[in-house]
This record gives C-alpha cells, sequence and structure tokens, in this order.
C-alpha cells in the first residue's frame, strides 16, 4: 500500500470515528498527529470534518507541505482568519475536537476565541486509532527494528576500554545516523524529551531522572538530567544501552546490557529474573489479554524474585512495565497497573522489565513485541542475554 493510499485509508477510519461521536470535526495542531494524518509535518492545521476533504492551513513551509500531502493546502491568512476553513470542511456547528493533551492552554483560548466553537478534547480518539497498526507501519517498525539489531550487535567492536559514557554513546549514534536515524525521539507529554535514549553505566544510570522511565541516568548537566556522562565506563559494572531506533520514522525500542568483566551475583539473579518475565508476559500477551493483567503478572513474579523494591525503579518506581510504541515512543497500550486495555492484532509494544540498585547500577531487558494472531512477534533479534566486553 503507497503513502497516498495509507493516509487516505487513515483519514476515512477517523471520519467513521467521528460519524459514532458528538463531534463535528477535529483540528489537528500536533505535529505527529499532522503527519500520520497527511503526510506531512509543517507548522500549520489539519482541518478534517465528517464527510469532505481535509484541508491543511499551513504557517510554515506551504510549498513544502503541497509537495508531502495529498490534501489541499492553503497558505496561513492569520488566526483571524481560521473560521472559514470550518465550513469548507463542512464543519458548521457543533463541537469541534483537538489534542488538548498537548495543546498549550494560551493557544487553545486563541483557537476558542477564534472559531467561537466549543472545542473539546479529541486525544483519545487520535491514539486509539493509532494504537492499531496497519500492515504499512508494521513494516516500517521492523524495518527500524532490523537497523536497531545491527547497532546492538556492533556495541562489542565499538567499545575500547577507558571509554567515556558519550564517546561511547557518539559512536553508537553515528552508526545509527549513518543509518538514517533521525535522532531525535518523539515523547508525547508536557517536559517529556529524550535524544537518541541512554547509554550510561554504573551507579550513574541508577539515578533517577526526570523523564517517565524506570531509568534515565546522570547526564552531563542538570538542564538535560538524563544518558551519557563525561564518565569513563567503570569494569565490573552493567553498561545499560537503552536506545530506540528511529527509521523513516517509526520506532523500535530495545535496550541491552553490557559489562567489561563480571558482574555482582544479585545483579546477575535480578537480569535473569527480568528475561523470566519478559518471557511469560510476552507469551501471555495475546489478542484477549488485558494489560492491567499481565501488569499484575509482571509483579508478582518480581516479588517473587525477592527484588520487588528494585523493580521499574528504587524509591520512586513507575507503575508500567510496558508501552505502546510507533511515530511516538509512549503510545497506546501502556501495560500499566489498574489498565484495561484488551490487547488486538496488530498492536505494538515495549516491554522492558529492569531492576534498579542504587549505588550499583541497572540490569534488565526491553524489546519491542508485535501483537499476532500467533502471539507476540519479538523484533529484538540480538542477544537477550548479558553481553561481557
Amino acid at each position: 500500500m503507497g503513502e497516498v493510499t495509507e493516509i487516505k485509508t487513515r483519514i476515512s477510519a477517523l471520519q467513521k470515528k467521528l460519524s459514532k461521536t458528538e463531534l463535528a470535526g477535529v483540528i489537528i495542531a500536533d505535529y505527529i498527529d499532522m503527519f500520520y494524518y497527511s503526510g506531512t509535518a509543517q507548522q500549520g492545521l489539519l482541518f478534517v470534518g465528517r464527510d469532505n476533504s481535509p484541508i491543511l492551513v499551513i504557517k510554515s513551509n506551504a510549498d513544502r507541505a503541497r509537495e508531502e500531502t495529498p490534501w489541499t493546502v492553503y497558505d496561513w491568512e492569520g488566526t483571524a482568519a481560521l473560521s472559514r476553513f470550518l465550513e469548507m470542511t463542512g464543519i458548521k456547528e457543533g463541537k469541534v475536537g483537538m489534542e488538548l493533551d498537548v495543546l498549550p492552554v494560551k493557544e487553545y483560548q486563541r483557537y476558542v476565541r477564534v472559531l467561537q466553537c466549543e472545542i473539546v478534547d479529541a486525544s483519545l480518539i487520535i491514539k486509539k486509532q493509532r494504537m492499531k497498526k496497519s500492515e504499512y507501519e508494521l513494516e516500517k517498525i521492523r524495518q527500524s527494528a532490523e537497523k536497531h539489531n545491527n547497532v546492538l550487535a556492533a556495541i562489542p567492536k565499538i567499545f575500547k576500554r577507558g571509554m567515556k559514557e558519550v564517546e561511547l554513546a557518539a559512536e553508537v549514534e553515528a552508526l545509527s545516523r549513518k543509518q538514517g536515524h533521525q535522532g531525535f525521539i518523539p515523547f508525547r507529554g508536557f517536559n517529556q524529551y529524550m535524544f537518541f535514549g541512554h547509554v550510561t553505566s554504573g551507579y550513574r544510570a541508577a539515578m533517577p531522572s526526570s523523564i517517565d522511565s524506570p531509568t534515565g541516568g546522570k547526564g552531563i548537566t542538570p538542564v538535560f538530567p538524563q544518558s551519557a556522562t563525561l564518565d569513563k565506563i567503570e569494569a565490573n559494572t552493567p553498561l545499560l544501552v537503552d536506545y530506540v531506533g528511529r527509521y523513516e520514522s517509526y520506532l523500535a525500542d530495545q535496550t541491552r546490557i553490557y559489562c567489561m568483566g563480571s558482574l555482582p551475583k544479585e545483579l546477575m539473579q535480578a537480569h535473569e529474573a527480568a528475561l523470566e518475565i519478559q518471557e511469560v508476559v510476552a507469551s501471555a500477551a495475546k489478542p484477549g489479554a488485558v494489560t492491567g493483567d499481565l501488569y499484575q503478572m509482571a509483579l508478582d513474579m518480581a516479588s517473587k524474585s525477592g527484588f520487588e523494591k528494585n523493580f521499574m525503579g528504587y524509591g520512586r518506581q513507575v507503575s508500567f512495565i510496558g508501552h505502546g510504541i510507533g511515530l511516538e515512543l509512549n503510545e497506546l497500550p501502556i501495560i500499566a497497573k489498574g489498565t484495561d486495555t484488551v490487547l488486538e492484532l496488530n498492536m505494538v509494544f515495549a516491554l522492558e522489565p529492569k531492576f534498579v540498585f542504587p549505588g550499583q547500577g541497572v540490569v534488565g531487558i526491553e524489546n519491542t513485541f508485535m501483537i499476532t494472531p500467533q502471539g507476540t512477534e519479538k523484533l529484538g533479534k540480538y542477544t537477550d542475554e548479558i553481553v561481557y566486553l
């Protein structure tokens, strides 16, 4: 299926969903959602009514948007002129949806004032549609995972004794870029951001960070409190490489543990516990499985392992073990405490059971999985075991 056909299919599906709601249409402002429904991520708004073809109103750059999208593109004529596009899209009256999970309050207030309509949150409608991938998207994710596997497999060759964390990160990122990695990782949410992922080792890996993740790392400065530092990678400590492959816009998330020397017995046992949790949860993650049940299954296994207090953080433990992945890192479904999403075919998620030991480091695993009729398809082909350097 070509990209234009894919985009048109997505819009048709969105309009079908809108017909079952009280919404007359949606106005899409988030650049990732814009890309999903139009093929371009240029700055502007995408107007989608229930029946008519969508309209793009672009601030910058309209000419480029015309090259990238099958929809009609209009130049931005100022905020005051936006109201006419509602009628052009067939949205004459009624409630209009926008992505209020990410739209700044100032922008929301401006659109309410200018468009003179009731604006409500449509983010869940969009995120639920994006949760289930098409064959086109699944193939893109497979391609990202394949290239990402190459990067993880190359680390033993790249690594040199005496390397600083940031030096290893630079080498790994350079290899990724040469394969076409786009660098920045889209992460939906206020003040949530990531660059490639995390390369961090020893006690620094166990330092909590601002990002909504069980790990983060110290980072070089407090303004970016995550990932690699200027410190050398030490022997006999776990080296965490938690990187996200992003090729042709789609993501694959994987974590591996490397070590120069040997690890303390309890860290090795915790890593084995993480592998067992991954195996059991991935086997149970079939169509019809409920995300909250999968989370509880993992929590029960972590408790039996004896490392419950270290599971998914220490002191500040996150309440999830997996997250959807696609164009963004933290899509639906979320495999978390109390969630009730029923897994379906073609959903994609990253499963990441990890154990955090303050003063020592982090062990565990992460792989990207697809839901298939047979269960799950694991996209991480590089060994899950600790790799000794």
